[in-house]
């Protein structure tokens, strides 16, 4: 095991997985064991039922000698440890997970917890403690297709974040939540990344916020910028044409899309033909609200 919380993670496959499993043992809110590194220390809890949301397979038959444990950090806090979990055993919870890479023929799984995404799920596969045991495929075989699309269904919900500017929709496929706000009377299409397994975007609407605060303001500086970097370059592709002024470059330049990272900077992208041929106009503007980058692209 490394010596730090990076090191650790090292042993867990990067690539997460959403499982909805039946804790069977914890003591208290989970097993508290030595520190694995310096600001945490390792929990764990047991679960014997699993089912994996994505693919319905089902984890855990009777007489299976392999156990299944999850395992999480805690923050160290002055006077002791910050727990963040609270297991009961027998209860379900729908988890994000990463799988440990086996180092051989071990007789346990362990995963690493990233977050809890909803607690007293309703999973009538893992609620019965004798589901697994009625037939010698424990049932998995029975009315796989049907059981497969009710479970997509009841559990794979779209991740819908409601705010003030508008509503974000996950696509978990992109990492990244896809809505519209309106933007001086038109419609403006935003992306807001977040990372792998997230399904929250707190930072990067905080940051869309603070932008559509004077977005007048922020958008007569954005085109500027363009202009300045560009208007040259805009000329020369023009060739016989006519010059474009500034004022007739920034208002080819319409309404951008933007996009929100997860570290805060925030890309804005307008569309036009009649400019640079179809071809995009990227700016980007650091964390700190600074425009970086001016660049021709697509």
């Amino acid at each position: 095991m490394g010596s730090d919380r990076e090191e650790y993670l090292k042993e867990f496959n990067p690539k997460p997985l959403e499982l909805i499993v039946r804790i069977s043992w914890c003591e208290g809110k989970g097993e508290l064991r030595l520190p694995v590194g310096k600001h945490f220390c390792k929990v764990r809890a047991r679960f014997d039922r699993a089912l994996d949301v994505r693919t319905g397979e089902l984890t855990g038959a009777q007489n299976e000698v392999v156990h299944h444990w999850i395992t999480w950090q805690e923050p160290g806090k002055r006077f002791g440890i910050q727990r963040d979990h609270k297991f009961k055993a027998g209860a379900l919870y729908r988890v994000l997970v990463r799988e440990y890479i086996p180092q051989g023929e071990e007789k346990f799984r362990l995963y690493y917890l990233e977050r809890v995404l909803e607690r007293n799920v309703k999973e009538p596969l893992l609620e019965s403690v004798g589901s697994f045991g009625q037939r010698p495929d424990g049932g998995i075989g029975k009315a796989k297709e049907e059981r497969l699309k009710r479970i997509k269904t009841e559990h794979r919900k779209p991740v819908v974040i409601r705010h003030v500017l508008g509503e974000f929709t996950l696509d978990s496929g992109d990492n990244r939540f896809e809505g519209q706000i309106a933007y001086l009377g038109e419609r403006c299409l935003v992306y807001l990344e977040v990372r792998e397994g997230e399904t929250t975007a707190e930072l990067q609407l905080n940051k869309l916020s603070e932008l559509c605060e004077n977005l007048a303001d922020w958008d007569k500086r954005v085109k500027a910028y363009a202009s300045d970097e560009l208007l040259e370059t805009a000329n020369e592709w023009r060739g016989e044409e006519p010059r474009l002024t500034r004022e007739q470059f920034n208002q080819e330049l319409g309404i951008p899309a933007l996009t929100v990272g997860a570290d805060g900077r925030v890309e804005a992208v307008f569309e036009n033909d009649a400019i640079f041929g179809g071809h995009f106009i990227v700016i980007d503007i650091n964390e700190n609200g600074k425009f970086t980058r001016a660049e021709i692209e697509g």
